[in-house]
């Protein structure tokens, strides 16, 4: 509630909603329209934001970056195009170059968007990663978060609008009339129900946690690695018991004792799937630490002032509205000008 309910937010989400229409061309307002109709003047647009968005979406479309592999010597050539090859019909299958132009449209036209890997657990013996387009309006920020990386973010809210069957498939023991009864503003919580759309809210969230590692030598690989308290536990069991070495399966590695650890505190990314209050599913990151939020930032100019991202179509609309204003006028002096 308090990503959702935050000025940046709620800001962009109301200027986001205005440029979309001012690109379709619906470029008045309820009260302006009704105006011009007791008036009896035109209501004409001569929408001169489209051409020029869509001009700047081309010419992102022309200049995209598909990724270089570069070897470092002569040595690495070899691999360097093995690695390329393997870019390139990775980036292929998964239509990767096709997700990052749809980011960059909507990123002209709303503001911001968010390209999410995706992992689909269809088959649980052979999950995929998909790359998926995330609408502007459609995900939370931390409203603390400035870095356009979201490395200093505690969390990502991301949700989706599925109907009541969908929402079943997630998980049998979910109510949907617990979730349609709630109120918004009698609980102080999110909503969770559309009672327009007849479709339910099911939010991923994202976030860090600092969690107390356990760092020791690994006798396999002779690199330090942090560790939670069980997996520590689990793997000093099993040396203890002898583990065969994967490098040398004639070779097995027995300790008497546990490996000495030092104990420290790191940030562990986990993330969480719930629908209102039933959880869905929750657990660690399945990615590598490194990659931290599974997503990337796509965003056009940012308002300092009120930390919210913004696009090209917010900077047209007074030049549009003046534009509109005076071929309207004219349009109405010619049409009521005494006839000669």
């Amino acid at each position: 509630r308090k990503a959702e309910d935050s000025p940046s937010e709620t800001l962009y989400r109301t200027e986001s909603m205005e440029d979309y229409r001012f690109y379709a061309g619906d470029q008045d307002t309820a009260m302006v329209k009704a105006t011009l109709l007791d008036q009896k003047r035109p209501n004409s647009t001569f929408n001169e934001t489209k051409p020029k968005v869509d001009m700047l979406v081309g010419l992102g479309a022309q200049v995209k970056y598909d990724g270089q592999v570069i070897p470092t010597g002569a040595e690495d050539e070899p691999i360097a195009e093995l690695m390329q090859g393997t870019l390139t019909h990775f980036r292929k299958r998964s239509k990767m170059g096709r997700k990052e132009l749809d980011c960059l449209e909507h990123t002209v036209k709303g503001g911001r968007s968010l390209l999410y890997f995706k992992i689909d657990k269809s088959n649980p013996f052979k999950p995929v990663v998909k790359p998926m387009r995330i609408a502007g309006h459609n995900f939370a920020l931390d409203p603390a978060s400035v870095e356009y990386d979201m490395s200093d973010a505690k969390h990502l809210f991301i949700w989706n609008w599925v109907d009541e069957d969908d929402l079943k498939a997630f998980d049998e023991d979910i109510d949907p009339k617990v979730l349609s009864m709630h109120s918004p503003l009698e609980s102080n919580l999110p909503a969770f129900y559309d009672q327009f759309t007849d479709k339910y809210r099911v939010i991923e969230c994202w976030y860090k946690s600092w969690d107390k590692k356990y760092w020791f030598v690994n006798p396999f690989t002779g690199q330090a690695e942090g560790v939670s308290k069980s997996q520590y536990v689990a793997f000093m069991n099993a040396l203890m018991d002898g583990v065969q070495n994967p490098d040398n399966p004639e070779e097995v590695l027995q300790i008497d004792k546990p490996i000495p650890y030092t104990i420290s505190y790191g940030i562990t990314y986990k993330y969480m799937i719930f629908s209102g209050n039933y959880l869905i599913e929750a657990g660690a990151s399945p990615y590598n630490e490194k990659v931290g939020f599974p997503a990337v930032l796509y965003g056009a100019y940012k308002d300092d002032n009120n930390n919210r991202w913004f696009g090209a179509v917010n900077m047209m609309k007074d030049p549009q509205r003046a534009v509109n204003t005076m071929r309207r006028q004219l349009v109405h002096l010619l049409q009521t000008l005494p006839k000669g």
